[in-house]
């Protein structure tokens, strides 16, 4: 009898290909899981961190305005990689520099931009006006940035909006919306995002000159 015939018919053998073919197709799997990096011109990794004052979309809307500010001599690095940094990373703290390094590192971009809010807080306060039921909602807004070298984890240049209040007094007729669905909180975040747009720009535009220089 052929051969072959009688490797296909045994069991053990069977077995044996079934399991290098689950392996290689959990190893191709898992390879279509890690984000690839691509071959292209100088980019910014914008990263949301610190964790203490991430907010969520936060480096999205800087990335839209800096998009806004007419022709860069940059790209960014994709968001939905970066995001995949900052899920795996500790990003709390002192380490945030630091991990915000290896990110753009990882994606091969020049510089990361850190952005976050230190200041960011909502207070309600709920009162009975002429028998009627009220709340004052005041928030409160202050964003800051840092840009930092992916090789030495050096800050390059930090800097802060200043800081924005609102406040707002309506009647209680259903829970109050979600924070960050906030029309005033959204509202002083574009305040902040106007004072420090400029600035990155500028900074980035001043590192990526003396690094082609």
């Amino acid at each position: 009898m052929n051969s072959n015939e009688d490797g296909f018919r045994n069991p053990f053998y069977n077995e044996v290909m079934t399991r290098y073919l689950i392996l290689l197709l959990t190893c191709l799997l898992l390879v279509g899981c890690v984000p690839q990096l691509e071959d292209t011109g100088p980019s910014v990794a914008l990263i949301n961190a610190p964790s203490e004052g991430r907010i969520t979309g936060l480096a999205d809307k800087l990335e839209v305005r800096l998009t806004q500010q007419g022709p860069l001599a940059y790209d960014f690095t994709s968001a939905s990689r970066v995001r995949f940094g900052e899920a795996h990373r500790d990003m709390s703290g002192s380490r945030a520099p630091l991990q915000a390094a290896f990110i753009a590192r990882t994606y091969g971009a020049e510089w990361a931009v850190m952005i976050g809010a230190p200041t960011y807080e909502r207070e309600v306060v709920e009162f009975t006006f002429f028998k009627t039921p009220k709340r004052k909602i005041i928030s409160q807004v202050k964003l800051e940035v840092k840009i930092v070298d992916p090789i030495t984890a050096e800050i390059m240049s930090s800097y802060s909006s200043e800081l924005y209040t609102s406040v707002r007094v309506e009647t209680i007729e259903g829970e109050i919306i979600e924070k960050d669905k906030d029309p005033d909180i959204n509202s002083l975040i574009d305040q902040a995002l106007v004072d420090i747009v400029p600035v990155v720009k500028q900074d980035l535009d001043t590192l990526f000159a003396n690094v082609s220089n």
